[in-house]
């Protein structure tokens, strides 16, 4: 197996997710330390246990500009660089119009566009610091 990952820091959002605890999965494997960050705590407890001392379970919800920004701090304070960030949150809707609710319709959004770009503003300032 190769070590891509060897001493590398990985955020991962979304990291119980079917998608995101795959691939919180392969980078431990393949060396790396990963700080998950998700909104279940059940999940997270679970990879903990799963994974070990590599992995750094944070609780918080993708959608929340503070939650986002304490856990760059504590990134920035615990390891003081972040190698990647992955963001593996999302959903899908597969209702008709007239089926889909407008708080649906918002909360759709609010998952699949407003969350990336609060993770892209709340981590951009540690990558720009690293240069």
């Amino acid at each position: 197996m190769k070590n891509r990952f060897s001493n590398k820091i990985v955020c991962i959002i979304g990291a119980t997710g079917g998608i995101g605890s795959v691939v919180t999965k392969n980078i431990i494997e393949e060396e790396g330390i990963v700080i998950g960050f998700s909104k279940n705590s059940e999940k997270l407890e679970m990879l903990q246990k799963t994974l070990g001392e590599k992995f750094y379970p944070i609780l918080g919800d993708a959608t929340s500009s503070a939650d986002l920004q304490k856990l760059m701090e504590f990134i920035e304070t615990k390891f003081e660089k972040l190698d990647s960030m992955i963001h593996s949150v999302g959903s899908i809707i597969l209702r008709s119009i007239p089926a889909l609710s407008e708080e649906q319709f918002k909360d759709s959004l609010e998952l699949n566009l407003i969350s990336p770009f609060l993770t892209i503003k709340a981590s951009l300032p540690l990558f720009l610091k690293q240069k």
